[in-house]
Formats: C-alpha cells, sequence, structure tokens
C-alpha cells in the first residue's frame, strides 16, 4: 500500500496512518457484519519503506495513550533523498 500511497501524495504532502509493531496479521472485529482482517509490516520495515520511498517521518508514536494504536505521520521529501549506499 506505501507506494500506492506514494503515487498520490503530492511533494511535501502528508501521509498519516496506524499501524502494529511486529509483522503478522489476524482476523478480528467485524465490518458490517463482515470480519476484517489486519495485517502489519514490522516497525523497521515500515520506516524502511518510508525512507526508501522518499518519505521523512516527522511523528511515530509507538502505542500512543490518546489512541491505544501506533501512530505514523511522515511528510513526503520535496526532492528525493539521496541514497546513502
Amino acid at each position: 500500500m506505501l507506494p500506492r500511497f506514494r503515487e498520490r501524495t503530492a511533494p511535501g504532502g502528508v501521509l498519516v496512518f496506524t499501524s502494529g509493531t511486529t509483522e503478522g496479521g489476524k482476523v478480528g472485529g467485524d465490518r458490517f457484519g463482515d470480519r476484517l482482517y489486519h495485517g502489519s509490516l514490522d516497525t523497521e520495515e515500515y520506516a524502511r519503506l518510508l525512507k526508501e520511498l522518499d518519505y521523512a517521518v516527522v511523528l511515530h508514536r509507538i502505542q500512543d495513550p490518546s489512541w491505544d494504536r501506533t501512530v505514523w505521520l511522515a511528510r513526503l521529501q520535496d526532492q528525493p533523498i539521496p541514497n546513502e549506499d
């Protein structure tokens, strides 16, 4: 999904999302009677992908007490970040 979000984010635009903290998935809860699948990458993988896609992480809160969710806020760079390799 992150590459799709990247395609649709204007330079300087922001991306806000919630995630898990470990890779995996589970079925739980429902939406209008349909069971939901929740999947996540681990924190390091999200950080790597965001950097690879030229997002700068502005805020990352693990299990933010206000929402009881892990929250990411990232801004798309106006210019790609040079590869460090």
